[in-house]
């Protein structure tokens, strides 16, 4: 769908916000909290990821290799970060109330 977009549109200005629920029957014993999600960006205003350091592991789950994503650095974020992000890739004033 990504490369669908960029084809379409070709101006290297849409951001993609991806997120998701976890497939239950994939997620690690070690899992100590159901709430996390993956939430993904790339594209238009987001820096290009890092790769993660081989051992060089902050998080004390299997969460990235559960999304198949242990080749990139990990940045955990809040809830509360979210509309602060979108409303700063919109262009928008941040909502009073979002934090």
């Amino acid at each position: 769908t990504a490369n669908l977009i960029n084809t379409y549109f070709s101006d290297e200005r849409t951001t993609f916000l991806v997120t998701g629920t976890p497939n239950i029957e994939q997620v690690s014993p070690n899992l100590k909290n159901m709430s996390l999600l993956p939430f993904i960006s790339w594209g238009a205003g987001i820096k290009n990821p890092r790769s993660a350091q081989h051992g060089d592991h902050k998080y004390d789950d299997d969460l990235s290799e559960v999304w198949m994503l242990e080749k990139y650095e990990r940045i955990d974020i809040e809830i509360i970060d979210i509309a602060p992000l979108v409303s700063i890739l919109l262009g928008i004033r941040v909502p009073v109330h979002s934090m």
